[in-house]
């Protein structure tokens, strides 16, 4: 395909040049021998008089170069419109740019003044492809031609023959398909800036100008007058990829997001992906790369205006002020493809060298054809370059550039008019030999930094060069040179000199040159390390190091979007930036921002909704920091409000909440009245087969997230399916987590689709995880190093616990990712840190079996003596910075042997359960004091739960000894008792969890109610009775039923409510609405329904 942007290097070769006169044609000035460095420049040139017109054809060792030429493919010179359907050479053209060519060869200019885009078929017939000469807008939605632009300035083709056109000063991008249909894709003619992130066609544009498409098909554009390069996706979105606050110059070496550009014009994309700027009025072409980082990468031109590229990739720069067409190569050299200097028309048959126009615009087809706008003369004029721009011919001077061994020779012209011919005199180009020091040909001193790469070219065809570096002179015997190799700089201290000598040998030997002596001075350097502490990001200028001693690097710090810099840290200070580092020794430097706007996700299970300031919010938005929102609890119909748990606590409602943090809350309704009472067997289920591995294998942590239940413990199977140590159940089936882990899960903890692991394991679906883990959905991954332990015990994480952003974990252990931590530490999404001094117990110890976060609190329970230094008894709270007392904690009969082992809270009242005085081991906190709730729990409470106003309790006790009753190693606390419920479970609980009206429970039971439950088990807490009467005479029944979307309903029927057994009679999908029943044995009087709702 033929693009705007391709394009070729090339060698200039001869022109036609007309020159007029009288008398014989006669050399004047002959060529003249040169000698030039491998890589450099060098021109010939003759002077001729006679009469014209003249060709030059320029010969190299007796072989003719081909000639390079200028001509005019568009234009009459006259400004204006006309020619349609005629010869594009004879219409007028009014301010004409462009040009842009399609994959079928034809020509697309805009017609600036004119208002119209213009078309120039392969056969050479001129018309009106977009416009109807008019300024203004409109015409979306039907033909083109029918439209009005308002001072296009650029079009581009993509490879469906789409045509898009920078309809300028209607501040849009407009398209126009291949069916001659145009829209608007971008801007929505504001002049002004707006619109990122969103759709481009609700954005505001400021004339927008030159446009390039990428190998994704995402347009790119020069937002000319907002000093930004803008990208169009594919999908509608515009974004800002180069430009800062603008207009001006900075940014070299850092973002171009965060670099100032200056009027840019035009943007252009390489194969690989790479950005080249016209950024005019500094004079500058700026390349932002892939990593998306800015430099200049050609500079010394005057108002460039316009780039393209061809297939070898170099640019062709449209230098407008310097009346010219520059190209560079991919090292950013400049040299001049055509023009004189003068901005006048001429020079048309002729060698480009000698032309004369004022380019605006620029474009390559794949043969390396050059096409630009000479827009002041009114014409589209194109360069033919048979051999790209390495050599320049076709004139009186012959340009050859980036000379190689095989440009060494003879060159002569033969100057021709009608009816002469003479030929020139040869002249010879000869290269030296020298020696070159990352690319550049050197001699002396050079001093370098780091490392240098050193190469040695042979003078000669098929030569030989030998070397030293050791500041001998080299001989037949030194070093043979096989291709370029590299020094390296090891100092930081002092200096060193490699001195470099070569000899290159013909290849008969018969020639011996000698390359000028180099000395690679290395100079000490330094390593320059940065970082960022919170969300952001740093860039030096220069931006790779090392160093040279006593350098200056600015290093900038730009902050992440809902972030703010701070101040530097480690070998910094301060909070000027960009900030000037002076590489005095090696540096490592942090960059510390702080968050201006924290998350707020609101949620609720089931029975109400929340608003924020009035409004439904999407999870996650973002509130400026110290900023106050109002949150208010709305419950439906037949709920009320319970009170806020996660990152918030208590009833108020609405509640005033000040963002200081990420914030998840929850908002708890319950159905009016309290939880009936828990004694029907019926109401427990088992879950599938449970667990199983060796003898009633425990369930040691249960944790739910929407309607899937995390299980974690130390089995092998759940529901006959292979998973070592945790699984999960969606309301039917057991399935694993991966490959699981191998060692016991003592603790859960999830947030949406994330589930944390603590335990006593060392990998994590196969992969090393020192007892803790995360599953992100599909695959385990440690969280840093984990945990390390002193030896005296078994290294065990316990407990966890989450809030916002924060993962807060208990345990037995020392260390947390490197750091010292007492049996506490916090995860912040990438590193440990300690919480104080943790905890410490005389003896032996201490351990955390407990953790809770209410609001900014974070509750810990276990076996320890002090919590940072305090004095605390097997419990402590944390403000977030320092730890306190609890009262004066919690102790047992036996002094060594109290602990905490589970918390929960209810309105504000926190609930501890395990083994302590009083006997009853479950004790109550009211932020002053501690109380006993009720009696009779004589062993270890394991767990606790609150459901509505409801409050249970797990563990390993098998009576109630106040009044004798059997409890079976669960129970609910009912006015001032503990009572059963049902026939509980037939061995320990050791963890529970309650979604909804369901509460889950897990241990190393075999037995729930009457039920068989392999160490987990459901309860259902709130069954819904429902009385119903036959609706037709063929025994269906309908009733409604409230409950959680996605459950089960049980419906179950009996012949006289108060006494007579409750017999299963259907299953109904329905978790709300109106449920359906067959039962063929009712009579009308006889048979009464209830529904019980599961998962």
């Amino acid at each position: 395909m033929i693009m705007k942007r391709a394009i070729s290097f090339f060698a200039v070769s001869a022109l036609c040049v007309s020159a007029f006169g009288q008398g014989s044609l006669t050399i004047t000035a002959q060529p003249q021998d040169q000698v030039a460095p491998l890589g450099g420049d060098a021109t010939f040139s003759v002077s001729v008089s006679g009469p014209g017109p003249l060709s030059f054809l320029w010969t190299h060792n007796g072989t003719n170069l081909p000639m390079d030429i200028i001509s005019t493919v568009a234009g009459n010179g006259t400004a204006g419109y006309s020619g349609d359907s005629g010869p594009a050479t004879n219409a007028s053209l009014s301010g004409p740019g462009g040009p842009a060519l399609d994959g079928f060869g034809n020509l697309y200019i805009n017609d600036f003044s004119g208002h119209r885009i213009r078309k120039v078929s392969t056969n050479g017939i001129i018309s009106t492809f977009a416009g109807n000469g008019t300024a203004g807008f409109s015409g979306d939605g039907g033909y083109a031609t029918n439209a009005t632009l308002n001072n296009p300035y650029a079009e581009v083709v993509d490879a469906a023959g789409n045509v898009f056109i920078a309809d300028g000063h209607n501040n849009r991008i407009r398209k126009v398909d291949p069916s001659g249909i145009i829209t608007t894709i971008a801007g929505n003619g504001a002049f002004a800036f707006s619109g990122d992130g969103g759709y481009a066609t609700n954005a505001s544009l400021k004339w927008p100008r030159g446009m390039s498409l990428d190998a994704s098909g995402n347009l790119l554009f020069a937002d000319q007058y907002n000093h930004h390069i803008r990208k169009v996706g594919t999908n509608g979105i515009i974004t800002t990829v180069a430009g800062g606050t603008g207009p001006g110059f900075s940014g070299d070496g850092g973002y171009a997001t965060n670099a100032d550009l200056y009027y840019p014009t035009d943007v252009i994309v390489d194969p690989l992906g790479n950005l080249f700027i016209a950024d005019q009025y500094n004079g500058r072409i700026r390349k932002v790369d892939t990593n998306g980082i800015i430099t200049t990468f050609a500079s010394g031109l005057n108002d460039p205006i316009d780039v393209a590229m061809d297939a070898s990739g170099n640019l062709f720069i449209a230098d407008l002020n310097n009346n010219r067409i520059a190209a560079a190569n991919a090292n950013g050299v400049i040299t001049t493809v055509a023009g004189n200097g003068s901005g006048s028309y001429s020079g048309d048959g002729g060698g480009p060298l000698n032309a004369g126009f004022h380019p605006y615009y620029v474009s390559v087809d794949l043969s390396g054809n050059v096409f630009f706008s000479d827009g002041d003369n009114q014409r589209i004029r194109k360069i033919a370059l048979p051999t790209g721009p390495r050599i320049i011919t076709g004139g009186p001077t012959l340009a050859i550039h980036n000379i190689s061994s095989n440009d060494v020779g003879s060159y002569a012209v033969v100057v021709n008019n009608s009816s002469q011919s003479v030929t020139s005199s040869v002249a010879l180009l000869q290269t030296n030999f020298a020696i070159m020091v990352n690319s550049r040909i050197s001699s002396g001193t050079v001093q370098a930094i780091g490392s240098v790469v050193i190469a040695m070219p042979t003078a000669f065809q098929n030569g030989r060069v030998y070397y030293t570096t050791n500041g001998t002179t080299p001989t037949a015997s030194s070093t043979l040179y096989t291709g370029p190799f590299t020094l390296t700089n090891n100092l930081t201290t002092m200096t060193n000199n490699v001195i470099i000598q070569a000899m290159n040998l013909s290849s008969d030997s018969s020639q011996t040159v000698y390359a000028p002596t180099v000395t690679i001075q290395f100079i000490p350097s330094f390593n320059l390390q940065t970082s960022a502490v919170g969300s952001g990001t740093i860039s030096n200028n220069p931006p790779n190091g090392p160093y040279a001693t006593n350098s200056v690097v600015t290093v900038t710090a730009t902050a992440s979007v809902y972030w703010a810099f701070d101040h530097w840290a480690g070998d910094a200070s301060g909070n000027q930036n960009p900030l000037s580092v002076v590489m005095n020794g090696p540096k490592n430097i942090q960059a510390v921002f702080v968050q201006t706007a924290f998350p707020l996700t609101v949620s609720t299970l089931e029975g109400g909704m929340v608003t924020v300031n009035g409004q439904t919010l999407a999870p996650g938005t973002f509130f400026a920091a110290n900023s106050v929102v109002t949150l208010a609890a709305i419950p439906n119909g037949g709920w009320t409000f319970q009170g806020w748990q996660g990152d918030a606590s208590g009833t108020n409602n609405p509640l005033n909440l000040t963002i200081s943090k990420t914030n998840n809350i929850s908002a708890i309704f319950g159905m009016v009245g309290a939880n009936p009472v828990f004694n029907n067997d019926a109401n427990w289920m088992g879950l599938g087969s449970g667990v199983s591995g060796n003898y009633q294998p425990p369930v040691n942590a249960l944790a739910v997230s929407g309607r899937t239940l995390y299980a974690g413990g130390n089995f092998t199977t759940a529901g006959g399916v292979a998973a070592n140590n945790i699984a999960q159940w969606d309301g039917t089936n057991w399935s694993a987590l991966g490959s699981g882990m191998n060692g016991a899960v003592n603790a859960l903890a999830v947030s949406g689709s994330v589930v944390y692991a603590g335990g006593a394991f060392t990998m994590a679906g196969g992969n090393p995880a020192n007892y803790i883990a995360q599953w992100n959905g599909s695959s385990w991954s440690a969280l840093g190093s984990g945990m390390s332990g002193d030896g005296n015990f078994a290294t065990t994480v316990y407990a966890l616990a989450l809030s916002g952003g924060t993962l807060y974990a208990g345990g037995y252990f020392t260390n947390a990712g490197g750091a010292a931590a007492n049996a506490i530490t916090r995860w912040d999404g990438t590193n440990w840190s300690p919480l104080g001094s943790g905890m410490t117990r005389s003896g032996y110890g201490p351990w955390v079996y407990a953790l809770l976060v209410s609001g900014n609190t974070l509750y810990a329970g276990g076996m320890f003596d002090t919590a940072g230094g305090v004095a605390t008894l097997n419990i402590a709270q944390w403000n977030g910075s320092s730890w306190s007392a609890m009262g004066s904690g919690l102790f047992g009969r036996i002094p060594c042997c109290a602990q905490v082992n589970a918390l929960a809270m209810s309105h504000g009242t926190l609930y501890v359960g395990g083994q302590f005085m009083p006997d009853n081991n479950v004790a109550q906190w009211n932020g002053s004091s501690w109380s006993a709730v009720g009696s009779g729990i004589y062993t270890n409470v394991n767990a606790l739960a609150v459901s509505g106003n409801r409050l249970y309790a797990g563990g390993a006790f098998f009576y109630n000894y106040a009044s004798g009753n059997p409890l079976n190693c669960i129970a609910q606390f009912v006015g001032t008792n503990w009572l059963a419920m049902g026939s509980g479970v037939s061995a320990q609980v050791n963890a529970l969890a309650v979604s909804g009206g369901m509460l889950y429970v897990g241990g190393s039971f075999g037995m729930a109610g009457t039920n068989v439950a392999a160490s987990v088990a459901g309860a259902i807490l709130n069954p819904v009775p429902i009385l119903a009467q036959p609706q037709s005479t063929n025994h269906q029944f309908q009733f409604t039923v409230n409950g959680p979307a996605g459950s089960n309903a049980v419906i179950y029927a009996s012949t006289n409510l108060p006494s007579a057994p409750w017999m299963p009679l259907a299953t109904n999908g329905m978790g709300i609405g109106i449920l359906s029943f067959t039962d063929p044995t009712a009579t009308n009087s006889s048979r009464v329904y209830r529904a019980q709702l599961r998962p």
